[in-house]
């Protein structure tokens, strides 16, 4: 990771702490929860709807897989063992509205951000803390996949 990811890295993880100190949301929260979900939430939704192909270890082969799947025909998908069928079936079907791939990141995006967002409103009384943290350990999992794939290389 280059300096200018790790200052950005640190630039999130200060967003999201002094949202979450100016909201209250280190400590039980009664009023302005869903506020300060949608406000803690939205960098990491963005970041996962709209990254690059290029960006992770499997985005890209998940961007191929979805050009390749758009000129089958359902049984030529689901010939695949590779991949699940559930995931296969899911692009065959959004290809058939769209060619951009990018639609992908984004549906998936919006599922595991409501999802997250719904997990976090409901039971979780103080979520300042954990939001704060989702992003390092995000960033985490990035660092060790960097340093696995050197250590393959090297």
């Amino acid at each position: 990771m280059q300096i200018d990811g790790i200052l950005q890295l640190i630039g999130l993880i200060l967003y999201e702490a002094i949202l979450a100190f100016f909201m209250g949301a280190f400590f039980p929260m009664e009023k302005h929860k869903k506020g300060y979900l949608f406000l803690a939430l939205t960098p990491l939704a963005l970041m996962i709807m709209f990254h690059s192909s290029i960006v992770g270890n499997d985005s890209m082969v998940y961007w191929r897989l979805f050009n390749t799947i758009q000129s089958q025909s359902i049984h030529e998908v689901l010939q695949n063992t590779r991949f699940e069928h559930g995931y296969l079936l899911f692009n065959w079907i959004v290809g058939r509205f769209t060619t951009n791939p990018q639609w992908i990141f984004i549906i998936i995006g919006t599922f595991v951000i409501a999802s997250a967002d719904w997990w976090l409103n409901k039971y979780i009384e103080a979520p300042g803390l954990f939001c704060v943290l989702l992003v390092e350990m995000l960033m985490i999992d990035s660092w060790i996949s960097v340093a696995r794939q050197t250590f393959v290389i090297g």
